[in-house]
């Protein structure tokens, strides 16, 4: 039996939400969405998303990784990068292709290409 909030997703998804603090590493499968604040490292095998509020404090890891809020740590993207206006980004960025838009933060440096 699937659970009533379950009916219709696609695939699982880990959230931690506005205003939650987690401490230790996440590794997922799917998707993971970080709003609230994480104290280790994220790695997922799908698109992780660090929000407009969300805080990571370790290094991030995923298929493609969009960062609107703070990392603290070293990005790696098997596909894409990117920074929105809202990003701050103390560490490396690893990835075959980097966005980075305009009001983005960034203190570290890139690697692209297919050995990134």
């Amino acid at each position: 039996m699937k659970l009533p909030w379950l009916i219709g997703a696609d695939r699982e998804e880990t959230v931690i939400a506005e205003g939650a603090d987690f401490r230790g590493g996440i590794a997922a499968p799917g998707p993971v969405h970080v709003h609230g604040r994480v104290e280790g490292n994220v790695r997922c095998e799908d698109h992780l998303v660090v929000g407009r509020n969300g805080q990571v404090r370790g290094d991030v890891w995923g298929r493609v990784v969009t960062i609107g809020g703070r990392v603290d740590g070293r990005v790696e993207a098997t596909e894409r990068a990117e920074l929105l206006e809202t990003a701050r980004l103390a560490g490396d960025i690893h990835a075959p292709s980097v966005a980075i838009s305009v009001g983005a933060v960034f203190e570290g440096s890139t690697h692209m290409g297919k050995s990134a």
